[in-house]
């Protein structure tokens, strides 16, 4: 009998977890579930990107705990025999949804960032979901995590026992699919010189603000090298004046969102990623995957479980990114695609297939 399956995230706006519960969604219809994502705004143009075989239930939800009536209702009405929450908030109302419907769906908790960072760090904010983890995480039918590092530091968080939460990779399409697709800005069109580009949300905790200090550093030994970092968020303004006040609007350049992600990786000719904190890093794999060198923070907690340690710098560290960049390109990087195989859409599949299975 065909089981069904609810994922629950926030909405499908553009975002590394957004993505993955698209492609999960995928994953599991292919199987033959049925399977529903539950979204507490339905929005985003990921939308556009589900399967028409997937059901997008909108439960109308401002706040986390807002949508916990529509869940409720949704458990009563469709009887989903698994839900696959994205983040620790929706774990823990997943949680707490199926134990006041006294239902027999299972859950198995998604963690796809650092969970100190999903647990919060607001004085009230963080001992509420703490006390609320390690009350309902134990009646989770199983633990994913998408990294190792963090499994361990969501078991240490939760209390729960060692080796209890299982990694399973964000799946990534390892084919190039840069073919036949232009890239989308100028200087990756014309290539007049060598470019470096980053791509994520402009907000403080993927701290492009070290990678353009580095640059400043960069382009005095390299001056024919330019940067572009595509994305957008808050952090727009304050890096835009810092790329004015160090000289570098010839040189560095944020154009806003791209859709075409993968050919503009195809087309540079090193990709780095400057983040705080990762769950995981697809963009790595994806950069990966076109072709094009790659170098990262060493932040917790995907890239060294993706990079080898010569491409790792520490965080924050502008200096070291500098002479990292400048390396690269003076002893290019060979990419050994064999490594990046355990990421690969058809493995990641069975890995998620036979866990939704096993409970």
């Amino acid at each position: 009998m065909t089981k069904r399956i609810a994922l629950m995230a926030t909405s499908l706006e553009i975002g590394g977890v957004q993505s993955v519960t698209v492609t999960n969604a995928r994953i599991l219809s292919n199987a033959g579930y049925d399977v529903d994502v539950l979204l507490a705004r339905k929005s985003g143009p990921l939308i556009a990107q589900m399967p028409k075989s997937v059901r997008i239930i909108d439960l109308s939800a401002k706040r986390t705990i807002a949508a916990l009536p529509a869940l409720v209702r949704y458990i009563r009405a469709a009887a989903p025999d698994l839900l696959l929450p994205a983040t620790a908030q929706y774990n823990v109302l997943c949680l707490l949804a199926v134990t006041l419907c006294r239902s027999n769906a299972k859950v198995i908790t998604g963690t796809h960032s650092d969970p100190h960072v999903e647990f919060g760090s607001h004085r009230l904010k963080r001992p509420v979901m703490l006390f609320a983890a390690r009350a309902l995480y134990p009646r989770a039918a199983a633990h994913m995590s998408v990294s190792r590092e963090s499994g361990r530091s969501l078991e240490i968080l939760a209390r729960l026992p060692s080796g209890s939460v299982r990694t399973i990779y964000n799946a990534i399409d390892l084919e190039p699919v840069s073919a036949g697709q232009a890239s989308t800005h100028p200087w990756l069109d014309c290539k007049k010189g060598r470019v470096v580009i980053s791509a994520g949300r402009l907000s403080p905790e993927k701290d492009h603000e070290t990678l353009i200090c580095a640059f400043q550093s960069v382009v005095r030994d390299l001056p024919d090298v330019r940067l572009v970092i595509f994305g957008d968020g808050p952090s727009r303004t304050k890096l835009q004046d810092l790329v004015a006040k160090l000289g570098l609007s010839g040189t560095v350049d944020l154009p806003g969102f791209t859709h075409q992600i993968r050919a503009d990786m195809a087309a540079a000719d090193l990709f780095v990623l400057p983040s705080r904190v990762e769950g995981f890093g697809n963009v790595i794999v994806e950069a990966l995957a076109e072709g094009t060198p790659v170098i990262s923070t060493d932040c917790d907690f995907g890239p060294r479980e993706i990079l080898d340690k010569e491409f790792l710098v520490p965080v924050g560290d502008a200096d070291q990114m500098a002479k990292r960049i400048c390396a690269a390109f003076a002893n290019p990087q060979k990419i050994d695609r064999t490594n990046i195989q355990r990421f690969g859409l058809p493995v990641i599949a069975r890995e998620i297939i036979d866990l939704v299975a096993s409970v």
